[in-house]
């Protein structure tokens, strides 16, 4: 049996699997398994899950806490949603204010 390139499926790349998720050059990225406790190898560069919980226990209570809280990474949420609806009610108010002759 042969081997034809066109047979090998690529690799399939993060817009593929998470159509949304990314935006310009991320959504062309595949993703790889890198060894367990291995957060982001690049180069000579290796980030290992080990040293960033060092640094997260090492941080102040104060500083720990907002970061592991769900309610404080949803509350950004929150802000961001109320914001875009500020932005878009003054932008109905200014777009509209010419023509109300007011």
């Amino acid at each position: 049996m042969g081997y034809s390139a066109l047979s090998s499926p690529s690799p399939k790349t993060v817009e593929d699997l998470y159509p949304g998720l990314a935006s310009e050059v991320l959504k062309t990225a595949k993703p790889a398994n890198f060894p367990r406790g291995n957060l982001l190898p690049a180069g000579g560069l290796t980030i290992q899950e080990s040293e960033i919980t060092k640094v997260i226990n090492a941080s102040p209570a104060a500083v720990r806490k907002p970061i592991e809280n769900q309610a404080w990474q949803n509350g950004g949420r929150w802000f961001r949603r109320g914001a875009g609806v500020l932005i878009g009610i003054r932008g109905l108010y200014f777009t509209a204010h010419p023509f109300l002759g007011t």
